[in-house]
């Protein structure tokens, strides 16, 4: 009976655990998310790698510009401001990439 019990308590949880589309937290400010990936595609159009850190220091620049005095730009806002912008940090791993990106 307990676990009869324990599997219809799951199922009704996941059904409740779903996220809606639209749901979830938004952007502090789409103005920032935009100037921060224009500048995200400029410094990567000049062949320049960012890190997180700079990223982040980037944002809380453009942040002030904007007068988002409480905003701080942490760890999470960059993780999440690289997913809904579908960006990488990664570098290039195979010689095809690293060659093609020397002789650009």
């Amino acid at each position: 009976m307990y676990a009869k019990d324990q599997e219809s308590r799951s199922r009704r949880c996941r059904l409740y655990t779903q996220k809606l589309p639209g749901a979830g937290r938004k952007p502090v400010s789409d103005k920032l998310d935009q100037r921060l990936f224009s500048y995200f595609k400029g410094v990567r159009q000049n062949k320049f790698a960012l890190s997180k850190q700079e990223i982040q220091t980037k944002a809380k620049q453009l942040a002030n510009q904007l007068g988002l005095d409480c905003f701080k730009a942490s760890k999470g806002y960059v993780d999440r401001f690289k997913e809904r912008f579908n960006l990488s940090l990664r570098k290039p791993k195979h010689k095809s990439q690293q060659n093609n990106r020397s002789s650009e």
